[in-house]
């Protein structure tokens, strides 16, 4: 975000220089779990998804589970068809 925003004259107040310090603390933090690259890589598709960020993750989990991840894409497009015939 600092990145970004350093261009157009913006500024944050933060001390850039120590981001690796917080990746540190970041990555030590979560060694703990277990993430998916899917749940965890950024999809622009997402603002099209109706459905909750935290949905995602558990539904990767379950897809993975019953051996259809292969379909993950093809299930992503459907979801704006499916809310739209369920009038959501």
């Amino acid at each position: 975000m600092w990145h970004a925003l350093k261009g157009p004259g913006y500024s944050l107040d933060i001390d850039h220089s120590r981001m690796h310090e917080i990746e540190n603390l970041l990555e030590e933090g979560l060694s703990e779990y277990d993430f998916d690259p899917v749940t965890t890589t950024p999809d622009a598709r997402v603002v099209g998804f109706p459905m909750p960020g935290g949905a995602i993750g558990p539904n990767v989990h379950m897809m993975k589970e019953v051996g259809i991840f292969e379909k993950y894409s093809d299930v992503l497009a459907d979801f704006p068809v499916v809310v739209k015939a369920a009038g959501a």
